[in-house]
């Protein structure tokens, strides 16, 4: 979440890549970022919307599994909604890194649902 925001904060390429201030871009080079990253009022609303996922994120809490399960749906609920979004989806990288956050997500969300008898089982299972 955190490299989404600050690609949408215009100063930075997804994967990293810093750009260099006042750099003329252009199509096709490998630090091209497309026309609506540089909207100021876009950009800084997306940088602030995928901060604010990576804080749910980061608040997950392995020790409360239910609360933390239910924040991962909710999570991946607005990464849905946010596909939808038209300059999401027309951004390929953009649409990867999403897919993978969702899919560790729906991994926490099994593991979380998992019962506390079951984990009680595989943990004897385990010493044995």
């Amino acid at each position: 979440m955190r490299e989404l925001a600050d690609f949408y904060s215009g100063e930075q390429t997804l994967f990293g890549k810093a750009l260099a201030k006042n750099k003329k871009l252009q199509v096709g080079s490998p630090n091209f970022v497309p026309e609506y990253v540089k909207k100021f009022s876009l950009g800084l609303f997306l940088q602030a919307w995928f901060l604010k996922r990576e804080a749910q994120v980061a608040s997950l809490d392995s020790a409360e599994p239910q609360s933390a399960g239910r924040t991962a749906v909710t999570v991946v609920e607005a990464l849905d909604r946010a596909l939808e979004f038209d300059a999401l989806e027309s951004n390929v990288q953009v649409k990867q890194i999403l897919a993978d956050a969702k899919e560790g997500l729906h991994r926490l969300i099994r593991l979380a649902g998992v019962k506390e008898e079951v984990l009680i089982t595989l943990q004897g299972l385990k010493s044995e």
